[in-house]
């Protein structure tokens, strides 16, 4: 596995244009055969919600934190939440691309 990953490098290309290459430090490379086995492997440890009423939910590289409950409990809970999984992600160099976050609030009032 260690192996695998050593030495890999990237670039990008936009168009007819190529970026200079640059080494992978953290990750899977993208594309492969066994990269979703690999991503998976990666994120085994990421942490449960601690609190019955945040959930968890990923697929493939995507991931979705739900709750319910009262308002004033959920803020707590989920932040939480996102302080021991942004703690994780720092611990296992994981950036998150903030662009594509969202947070969505459902009220019955």
């Amino acid at each position: 596995m260690a192996t695998y990953l050593r030495g890999r490098r990237f670039a990008v290309r936009v168009g007819s244009n190529l970026s200079s290459e640059r080494a992978i430090a953290a990750g899977v490379v993208q594309g492969s055969k066994v990269g979703p086995k690999m991503f998976n492997i990666y994120i085994n440890d990421i942490p449960s919600p601690r609190n019955c009423s945040i959930r968890l939910c990923l697929f493939a590289v995507d991931t979705a934190i739900t709750s319910t409950g009262a308002s004033n409990n959920i803020t707590k809970d989920l932040n939480s939440y996102l302080d021991l999984l942004g703690k994780w992600m720092i611990k296992w160099k994981i950036k998150i691309n903030t662009d594509k976050c969202q947070a969505v609030y459902f009220s019955g009032r």
